[in-house]
């Protein structure tokens, strides 16, 4: 087996488990299974006892003699004849704990299996951290990409925003200004402003114009007034 451990979230993860020979499915270490992710000391076997110990590899050459067997819960005591486990360390950090598990008899495992285990743990812990740091890194270019996103975002909309003012006219402008006086005045004493309109009138042509109407408000501009009667 070879599990990983969060000490900050006190959580162990197993990530690749082999059972009298069988290998242990994703789908058999999902939450609600033995071998799904548990916090430390919920359901306590081999990787618990090693990790709250804070010893080096331990080998048991007979489970059913072994002075802490009834410490380990007895979901992972069935048929267990022999073990051995080792941490898994980056400096003064255990990230993890790997170990074998022996089912057919006590005494299965001598020292070129602890030499090998011990090894292994090694490798192990710097594949594990290498692991870790590129998770974080990806995670942290993601939510800086997401950030970036938004900011192009928002500057394109005050881009959008200035070329739309910089085309308004000088009467345009100053009728979007009066607009935006009154509409901060009425709302001021509480008046409705979504249905407004300005009229002008030419005193010389007799022409009535409404250059600026607002109907539940959102602005009609002149193609719009010219299809609605009352504005005609």
């Amino acid at each position: 087996f070879m599990a990983t451990y969060d000490e900050t979230a006190q959580l162990i993860t197993l990530h690749e488990v082999y059972e009298q020979g069988r290998r242990i499915s994703d789908a058999d270490r999902q939450p609600g299974q033995v071998h799904a992710p548990r916090r430390l000391g919920e359901q306590t076997g081999i990787i618990d006892w090693l990790i709250r110990s804070d010893s080096g590899l331990i080998k048991v050459d007979d489970f059913d003699a072994w002075y802490a067997r009834e410490q380990i819960h007895s979901v992972f005591r069935q048929n267990l004849r022999c073990f051995m486990a080792a941490p898994m360390r980056r400096g003064d950090k255990l990230i993890g704990v790997i170990g074998l598990r022996g089912y057919a008899r006590p005494a299965m495992f001598d020292e070129s299996h602890e030499e090998m285990l011990k090894s292994l743990a090694d490798y192990m812990a710097i594949v594990v951290e290498n692991a870790q740091k590129l998770s974080s890194a990806l995670a942290e270019a993601q939510s800086s990409n997401a950030e970036l996103k938004q900011r192009i975002a928002e500057l394109q909309a005050v881009s959008t925003f200035q070329r739309q003012i910089s085309t308004l006219d000088p009467f345009e402008q100053e009728i979007t200004n009066i607009y935006e006086e009154t509409e901060k005045a009425m709302r001021g004493v509480g008046m409705d402003t979504s249905h407004m309109y300005l009229a002008l009138y030419n005193e010389e042509t007799h022409v009535i114009s409404f250059p600026l109407v607002y109907e539940q408000g959102h602005r009609l501009f002149t193609e719009d007034v010219n299809y609605v009667p009352s504005y005609a």
